[in-house]
């Protein structure tokens, strides 16, 4: 084999993505996709994931079962399991949290952080976060990368699973995200 085929073999195997633009004014973005997760196609999940906030975005799939993280309003159970998830752990200050992932001041407050199990076989859109308009001001697109997952709480559709949320001891209690913690399952999901 020669060297020139080799060199393009060895650099198709590392898992990264470029996404090209799109709808974001911004550049292209390099994610660092987890081993584990392989491109794929489905353009009606793709436009779900537009639709709710992504843009230069693709669609994966987990061939195995993948860790996603979730910061979320513990004040409401059925927030766990939303649609809007990361590939790291978030991190440091709420205010940069929001900041940096195109949350609007009037949203609802962010206090817990969960970690969960990407289901195998569940598609997901990975992308950064569009611009958006909240009342009063604009937020202006970021290079934070989300991972889109169509949960369905309300219908008991979960693609997550083995799930740790912050727990009430772990919860806000002053300006930085919490740890995560053990997990009691919410009696509404039992």
């Amino acid at each position: 084999m020669n060297i020139l085929r080799m060199i393009i073999l060895l650099t198709a195997a590392v898992p990264s993505i470029s996404f090209a633009q799109g709808e974001c004014s911004g550049s292209n973005v390099n994610i660092k996709v987890p081993l584990g997760l392989t491109p794929s196609t489905d353009s009606q999940l793709l436009k779900e994931g537009e639709k709710n906030g992504l843009c230069n975005a693709k669609v994966f799939v987990a061939e195995k079962s993948i860790a996603v993280y979730r910061a979320w309003n513990a004040e409401k159970a059925s927030d766990l399991y939303g649609v809007s998830w990361h590939l790291t752990q978030p991190k440091g200050s709420i205010q940069k949290y929001r900041s940096e992932n195109g949350i609007c001041p009037e949203a609802p407050p962010t206090s817990a952080v969960s970690s969960c199990s990407l289901k195998v076989g569940t598609k997901v859109v990975i992308g950064q976060t569009k611009s958006k308009k909240c009342d009063g001001i604009e937020l202006p697109e970021s290079k934070s990368i989300q991972v889109y997952i169509q949960n369905k709480s309300r219908e008991n559709i979960l693609l997550v699973e083995n799930c740790t949320p912050s727990d009430k001891e772990c919860m806000l209690k002053n300006t930085d995200l919490p740890g995560l913690c053990a997990y009691k399952k919410p009696d509404w999901m039992k």
